[in-house]
């Protein structure tokens, strides 16, 4: 494993959420028995929608709360003003430039204590939004 397949792997784990927050206020109107994974896949597969992926990381990283939000900008961004938006760009520009080979989006070079921090935040931010919204994500409600 390397500390970039990593970071790419638990962005996955992230990614799968992104539905969430628009899913929330959907069926705050609409309700449905169905678990949020399968409504995505519906309105995916019907619709053509999915959500906009930095805003989408955005919107989770605001449901977490404020301390973990603080750790993040501390080590991503620390100048920051608007902290979840400058995180989720922090996070989202490192995905890409460990997926897309473009010159304009070369991959950072950090050092092992810097992934290490990186890395920490990610499992921490992971865990949650797991906490938060696993379970509306994967079973369906009343379960």
């Amino acid at each position: 494993m390397t500390w970039s397949g990593l970071f790419l792997e638990l962005y996955r784990a992230i990614e799968q959420l992104y539905s969430v927050p628009k899913l929330t206020n959907l069926t705050g109107q609409w309700t449905s028995p169905k678990p949020f994974y399968e409504l995505a896949e519906l309105l995916e597969n019907k619709l053509g929608w999915r959500p906009k992926e930095e805003d989408a990381l955005r919107e989770l990283i605001e449901s977490c709360g404020a301390s973990l939000l603080e750790m993040l900008a501390n080590e991503l961004c620390p100048n920051a003003e608007n902290k979840a938006q400058a995180v989720a760009k922090a996070i989202y520009k490192q995905r890409n430039s460990l997926v897309h080979f473009r010159p304009a989006m070369p991959e950072e070079d950090f050092t092992t204590q810097q992934w290490n921090n990186r890395i920490s935040l990610m499992i921490k931010l992971v865990s949650k939004l797991y906490e938060r919204h696993g379970e509306n994500y994967m079973l369906p409600k009343g379960e």
